[in-house]
């Protein structure tokens, strides 16, 4: 039965040079990893679904009714949660949440289908954008109230675009310590605050990217519009102060997630 649900979609930015220099097994555990990020084991208790196939990441509504906003922002949760874990592990993340008609039969099924005029336009979405992020189309976003959507644009949860889309700002924790001296991050990290440490790597990720000799300057771009982005959000002031915290993380080989993975691939992949 075809229904109009909300549907995230996200692709895995160089996820194909990946899969080619690395080994198969190792790509299984990066996969699993980002969809435990996203809370796959989860999201059947939250009345979402989801589907990984290759460098695609398919997360949709799944359960009777029409989507309210508290179903679009536990969306835009599990998306932003999804894209700072990937991020922080050095896997750029593009995506888009829509709302449409979205066809999906895979239980009791040798053949299962998946396919929508909603999925179409949160894939065209996603790859509209030359950045690295996340963006709600305006079919999702009007579901939406004008003061609800004006309430989470002062909490720098997202930017409204002139065609009223959304331009997420999936660092959540960040935006929290918005305000705060370099000195009080350094103490919350010396505090083991794990979401902040987890953002922060994944913010150290765009700016490292930036400053790399290996990245090309088309892919640079992207990565740079990404932080003119966050900029706009934070002010220049927030964004410096975030920048000097980025440079007093450790570096880690392990798998970076809200318990720092206790097993994880053992290589880091490239920058892409």
């Amino acid at each position: 039965m075809t229904e109009t649900r909300l549907i995230l979609f996200a692709d895995i930015l160089g996820f194909g040079n990946f899969v080619l220099q690395r080994p198969a097994e190792h790509v299984r555990q990066v996969l699993s990893h980002l969809a435990s990020a996203a809370g796959a084991q989860s999201l059947d208790k939250r009345g979402f679904a989801s589907l990984c196939f290759s460098d695609s990441i398919i997360i949709w509504q799944n359960e009777d009714g029409p989507p309210t906003t508290e179903r679009l922002e536990e969306l835009i949760n599990i998306g932003s949660s999804m894209f700072v874990s990937a991020l922080a592990n050095r896997f750029p993340l593009r995506g888009a949440i829509a709302h449409g008609e979205f066809y999906a039969e895979y239980v009791d099924t040798a053949h299962p289908v998946f396919f929508g005029r909603g999925l179409v336009e949160a894939y065209r979405a996603e790859g509209s954008r030359d950045w690295i992020g996340i963006g709600v189309t305006q079919t999702a976003a009007r579901i939406m109230s004008t003061s609800k959507v004006d309430e989470g644009a002062r909490m720098l949860a997202w930017q409204r675009t002139s065609d009223q889309q959304l331009l997420l700002n999936p660092f959540l924790y960040l935006a929290r310590v918005h305000g705060e001296s370099e000195a009080g991050i350094r103490t919350r990290l010396m505090r083991q605050e794990t979401m902040l440490a987890i953002e922060l790597h994944a913010l150290r990720f765009l700016l490292d990217t930036i400053r790399s000799e290996s990245v090309d300057d088309q892919a640079k771009r992207k990565y740079a519009a990404t932080i003119d982005f966050l900029e706009r959000l934070w002010g220049s002031a927030h964004t410096e102060v975030l920048r000097r915290a980025c440079s007093s993380l450790p570096d880690s080989s392990r798998w970076i997630d809200a318990s720092f993975g206790v097993a994880d691939p053992s290589d880091r992949p490239p920058s892409n």
